[in-house]
């Protein structure tokens, strides 16, 4: 076991060495050209020093490539392609470093001899780094295809949209890819396709058909940030309470390789209307373009301070999922999973422990929180939100009256609540787009009614 710590620490040095030889080499190969000119004439003793300290630190990268190579986690082919050329980009540096070290031999000093040296050394390095990035970040990441077939063919409209390639994948790919892609498989595991996904990786499957719960992979994304299963790891954005939602459903209702039409399959409401935040327009943004709106139209003169890491620590410990949606200033994604039977504290009690924070608060979900009408003068304090959550708390048109303060306020979820028509009538949040209201008290659910309004109403029978 030591010894195989000991291997896994050592390998852990070839992403940092790995780029010395390509700086010291290409300085040797900028100073071998301009030695050609009799004004650098003098560089020429810095040719081979370049070379032999890109020689030196391409043997590292190859002692730290082979290390981290035993773990397992890379495409056999692209992984042997890249250890190749590592091998021949060392061979090809010793080589110019004894060479060029030998500075009286007549035929170093020609300009042909220079520039097949410089156009070899450059394309020798230059795949070598290609497949090194087809290692870590998918195969042709340094290629100009940027944008693959899959790209290419998903769709944003939801009548058209298939439950993998357009919603499931993307998800995968954007949270999960960096370290579970076709040739970057750590621990044996690929989310490039649903097969890959389905087999799972050297610690067996991690999906469970039908059973979400006891799935390794809804496991790992649910647990506290700071457990350290915790995925995706090495403090990467963590999914988001929806995806988290999206994915759970997806598993419970049956994993399939055949690809379905969204369309065509029956879903609670709660997870339709998670599911059309990736196919509607811009109130439901992505994180990042949120938070670049966000910077752009409301934290210019705003100096907030930076977040400690142990605020974050402290609130996970207190049963809230927060997430950093953007730093510099930094803005939060916070949502109160319903408080556990042992604590019974009341809601006016857990929303104070978010007031320190109050104005890092962009998202707000507050989603069977036990939210009472007396509760929701306590929200005003969130005077930055863009997107709050109350859906499946008791909420009365009354309740909701005294919700006034949040000039910033774009989306906010009634679902599951007891609001009427009365509440509509009277929202005048100055940014307000967009009211989730299915299972609500509405009345009249026809689309003349739902689009009298200046926002838009997406709202569904009981």
């Amino acid at each position: 076991m030591i010894y195989l710590a000991l291997n896994n620490f050592i390998g852990r040095f070839h992403p940092l060495v790995v780029h010395l030889p390509i700086g010291f080499l290409l300085l040797g190969i900028f100073f071998l050209l301009l030695s050609l000119n009799e004004r650098f004439a003098s560089l020429k003793p810095a040719v081979s020093f370049s070379f032999g300290a890109g020689a030196l630190a391409s043997v590292i990268a190859i002692i730290t490539g082979y290390f981290l190579a035993g773990s397992g986690d890379y495409d056999e082919e692209i992984l042997a392609g890249h250890q190749l050329m590592g091998y021949i980009t060392a061979a090809l540096a010793i080589a110019a470093w004894l060479l060029f070290r030998r500075s009286k031999l007549a035929f170093l000093t020609t300009t042909r001899f220079v520039w097949v040296t410089a156009i070899v050394l450059i394309a020798v390095i230059s795949y070598t780094g290609h497949l090194g990035g087809s290692l870590t970040h998918g195969e042709g990441y340094l290629s100009f295809n940027a944008t693959s077939n899959k790209d290419l063919q998903r769709t944003r409209d939801f009548n058209q949209a298939l439950v993998f390639r357009d919603l499931i994948h993307p998800i995968l790919e954007d949270k999960c890819a960096g370290c579970h892609n076709s040739s970057k498989k750590k621990g044996r595991l690929s989310f490039a396709s649903i097969q890959s996904l389905l087999k799972g990786g050297k610690h067996g499957a991690v999906i469970r058909s039908g059973d979400p719960a006891a799935s390794e992979m809804i496991k790992r994304i649910q647990l506290p940030s700071t457990d350290k299963k915790f995925m995706p790891a090495d403090n990467k954005p963590p999914l988001s309470s929806s995806e988290s939602r999206i994915l759970s459903w997806w598993i419970r209702d049956g994993v399939s390789e055949e690809d379905k039409k969204l369309s065509e399959l029956k879903m609670p409401e709660n997870i339709r209307e998670d599911i059309a935040q990736f196919f509607t327009p811009a109130d439901t943004l992505n994180p990042t373009a949120l938070a670049e709106m966000a910077v752009n139209k409301q934290f210019q003169i705003q100096k907030l301070p930076a977040i400690p890491p142990s605020a974050i620590e402290e609130l996970a410990r207190k049963g809230f999922q927060v997430r950093v949606i953007h730093y510099n200033p930094d803005l939060l994604d916070v949502r109160m999973d319903p408080a556990p039977d042992s604590t019974h504290r009341p809601f006016a009690e857990r929303i104070h422990d978010l007031l320190p924070l109050k104005m890092h608060l962009v998202w707000l979900d507050l989603k069977n929180a036990s939210l009472k009408d007396a509760d929701i003068v306590l929200v005003n304090e969130f005077k930055n939100l863009h997107k709050l959550n109350l859906s499946y708390n008791p909420v009365t048109d009354e309740g909701l009256k005294s919700l006034a303060s949040l000039d910033y306020l774009q989306s906010i979820n009634l679902t599951g609540t007891m609001i009427t028509e009365r509440s509509l009538a009277s929202m005048k949040f100055k940014e307000l787009k967009s009211v989730y209201a299915w299972r609500s008290g509405l009345t009249k659910l026809d689309s003349a009614s739902l689009s009298a309004y200046a926002f838009r109403v997406i709202a569904g029978p009981r």
